[in-house]
């Protein structure tokens, strides 16, 4: 059917609702309005703000927070910088060890050279008195203060590298040094030992070659007065001579061992000449040995230096280290 709309009353109108009440009809924009509210009402009202404002516990815990940060934000400074000072005290701990090892190998090394010199005069040695010795100077120790847990703390604490060989050579370090350091008191004690008892010997040697001169002055035996000119002769070549000593005394004794007014004195000699060279021979190898005691500690040492210095690789600082990876990656070209 097909109806047509003749005409429009004038008096009737056409009513048209607004934009904003569609929307208000809309279920789905009401549930974003309610939803909107609630977090703004959720916003205004929790544990840490109320009505807009801090809470009472936020006025209370927030103060209290920031005091405890601050407090250990600065315990951790303070441990940061104790730890910096450490490792500043133990590198300068290895520093002065190793620049005294280099100072004291060149000293140390005159000495033990100056010792095997001292061992070949004494087995050589062909006079009743003894070889003389004049100790090389050295200088002032400047580690002797250092104990042995800073020397351990100072090389192996925060040590990257071998700890196998970084614990040998700290030994060898510690116990290479202190040998040194005793060194040469056991020398001087050594030597004064082997010079008094020349001394002695000289005394005693002394004593008997007057008696036997003495009895010698009453004898008119042609074959005694050769063994003595024979002597005196030797002695003009080499004064106070061990070896010639020896021949008169062997001489004397197979003339006149049985001579009850000489043979006493003829034995007394023999066994001063006997205990004389045993003397040397004994100290000559004592000091030998204590020269290459000293290079052998010199060599361990030279050793032990050389691998810290080649082998630098310690801990560093956190901070420092992160500082330094960060402008690493900073720097890096992409």
């Amino acid at each position: 059917m097909n109806t047509t709309i003749d005409s429009i009353d004038t008096n009737d109108t056409l009513t048209v609702a607004p934009d904003s009440m569609l929307e208000i009809e809309n279920p789905s924009n009401v549930n974003l309005m309610d939803t909107a509210v609630s977090v703004s009402e959720t916003t205004k009202n929790n544990f840490w703000i109320k009505d807009g404002q801090p809470s009472g516990w936020t006025q209370v815990l927030l103060p209290v927070g920031i005091t405890l940060f601050a407090v250990f934000l600065e315990k951790w400074i303070a441990k940061c910088y104790t730890k910096k000072k450490e490792r500043k005290d133990r590198e300068k701990y290895r520093n002065t060890v190793i620049d005294w090892i280099k100072l004291i190998i060149p000293i140390e090394e005159h000495l033990a050279e100056s010792l095997s010199s001292l061992s070949n005069s004494i087995a050589r040695s062909d006079d009743m008195q003894p070889e003389l010795y004049d100790m090389p100077t050295t200088i002032p120790d400047s580690i002797g203060t250092m104990t042995v847990e800073q020397m351990m703390d100072a090389f192996l604490t925060d040590f990257n590298g071998d700890k196998k060989k970084s614990s040998v050579h700290i030994y060898n370090i510690i116990s290479r040094l202190e040998f040194l350091s005793k060194t040469r008191g056991e020398i001087a004690k050594f030597y004064d030992a082997y010079n008094k008892r020349a001394l002695s010997y000289c005394e005693q040697w002394s004593v008997d070659i007057n008696t036997f001169r003495e009895w010698n002055m009453h004898q008119n035996d042609e074959s005694i007065k050769h063994i003595v000119r024979t002597w005196n002769a030797e002695l003009i070549v080499k004064k106070d001579s061990v070896h010639a000593h020896e021949k008169l005394v062997d001489a004397m004794i197979q003339l006149r061992g049985k001579d009850p007014n000489v043979a006493p004195i003829l034995i007394r000699m023999k066994n001063i000449i006997l205990q004389r060279k045993a003397l040397s021979d004994g100290y000559a190898t004592i000091i030998e040995n204590m020269s290459k005691n000293i290079t052998f500690s010199l060599r361990k040492l030279s050793d032990a230096s050389d691998f810290f210095v080649e082998n630098k690789s310690y801990k560093k600082a956190k901070l420092l280290y992160i500082y330094r990876k960060l402008l690493h990656i900073c720097n890096r070209k992409p």
